[in-house]
């Protein structure tokens, strides 16, 4: 790549990153273990809450019921080896009810509580076979109806998981993520193996998984977590192979239709997150948090239009954790667990953000986005602006017919533009910053 297009692509991220601007939220550390791995974390109502750690040779469950602030111990047991190479170690965890949690295991095993974790029962299942890290997600609609995910296979049940119906995808596909958008809906992010590139597929059954649709996906190294917020509207957080080093970019992709077309909502690549984005969750469909590695953090307050980046309070940042896992608890306050054994909840004043936009942050404006034929730009009042449109290389497309409607509207012509994230850059004496699209095709 010339020196020339570097500079170019380096100026258009590092525009996006003021343009999604950033924002010192202040969170609280309210408990911390260092011999803790916190693996996942998650919430039924405003009030109640629970953490899962594993770590050789026990794993641990915490509970708070007042939003946070203070946790206690509900369960510490041995990881209880049930083969020479297969362990129950945790990895994820649903809490739809303030009686009914599950956590999702290795050696296809799961924990579950009906009491509030006073006490737990082991459910096994040896009819799906063994993959790395068995079930390694769990995804409940409520206290009745969920989805224990492995890489081989899924376990449904609409029994609380009294009993359980094993799935196998279409064609063996090996399976990255996966979630229910309805009790009787699953949604799953899936990969066709020995390929390459990788080829990502994303299939819904609304039937059980009796019969599967097949859709195409973005291209993702690390398709990391899904989320429907209900049965039309999902979030999927990864990351992506940028051949930059050991820099990647992170992403989120967001669907309005049930997950047949999928707009690319966030684009940008931080180098301390190699592995990209790992875990989100959503209040609703306009407010959730994503986390990634090494204390990545970043909010959406209007459904993924813009986004601000957490640059976190100093206690959180004194050591970077190799892994976060959140939970969205209430619209003014979300919680942290991480890797190093320590929870953080964020101050009831600075989660929800949204009427603390600077002044001017619309002053360029691309609608309709996603599109397919014309993007209209609007700029502010001036003669000094010049916009340029590059694709996601840093290459300049010229060409694109551009029809001025009045003196701060332009139309332009993208029907000729392949598929893909492009970027307008605009420039006069003061500034320069850019704004992403999208076309479909």
């Amino acid at each position: 790549m010339k020196t020339k297009n570097i500079i170019i692509l380096f100026l258009i991220f590092m525009s996006i990153s003021f343009e999604l601007k950033s924002q010192d939220t202040k969170w609280t550390q309210v408990f911390k273990l260092d011999t803790f791995y916190f693996v996942g974390i998650d919430n039924p109502d405003t009030f109640y809450c629970m953490a899962v750690a594993g770590n050789d040779p026990f794993k641990r469950i915490l509970k708070s019921t007042d939003g946070g602030n203070s946790w206690n111990y509900i369960l510490i047991d041995s990881l209880n080896y049930e083969h020479d190479y297969l362990y129950k170690a945790p990895y994820d965890i649903a809490y739809p009810t303030r009686d009914f949690c599950v956590v999702s295991c290795d050696s296809n095993s799961l924990l579950r509580t009906r009491d509030g974790g006073k006490t737990w029962q082991e459910i096994r299942t040896y009819d799906l076979p063994y993959y790395y890290r068995g079930f390694f997600q769990i995804s409940m609609v409520d206290s009745i109806n969920g989805l224990a995910i492995a890489h081989s296979g899924l376990a449904l049940t609409h029994t609380g998981f009294d009993s359980l119906k094993i799935i196998k995808l279409p064609n063996n596909y090996y399976i990255d993520c996966a979630s229910l958008a309805a009790p009787n809906s699953i949604c799953v992010v899936s990969e066709i193996l020995k390929t390459s590139p990788r080829k990502n597929k994303f299939l819904r059954s609304d039937d059980n998984g009796n019969t599967w649709n097949e859709y195409d996906l973005p291209d993702f190294t690390y398709p990391n977590r899904l989320q429907f917020v209900d049965s039309l509207t999902g979030y999927l957080a990864g990351g992506k192979d940028s051949s930059l080093g050991d820099t990647e970019y992170d992403l989120v992709y967001k669907t309005t239709d049930g997950g047949k077309t999928w707009f690319n909502v966030l684009d940008t690549f931080l180098s301390r997150n190699p592995f990209g984005l790992q875990k989100l969750d959503f209040f609703d469909k306009d407010n959730g948090i994503i986390v990634g590695q090494f204390g990545t953090i970043i909010w959406t307050h209007d459904g993924g239009k813009t986004w601000i980046f957490d640059t976190s309070s100093k206690e959180m940042t004194v050591e970077y954790a190799p892994t976060l896992n959140v939970c969205y608890i209430r619209k003014d306050r979300a919680i942290i667990c991480d890797f190093l054994g320590r929870i953080f909840i964020s101050s009831d004043d600075t989660t929800d953000v949204a009427d603390k936009e600077p002044k001017g942050a619309d002053d360029y404006l691309l609608y309709p986005n996603p599109a397919s034929n014309i993007v209209r730009i609007k700029t502010p009042l001036s003669d000094n602006i010049t916009q340029k449109i590059f694709d996601s290389y840093g290459q300049e497309i010229e060409g694109i017919k551009q029809k001025r409607i009045n003196e701060n509207l332009i139309d332009c012509d993208v029907s000729t533009l392949p598929a893909g994230v492009y970027f307008v850059v605009f420039q006069n004496k003061e500034k320069v910053c850019s704004k992403p699209f999208v076309v479909l095709r």
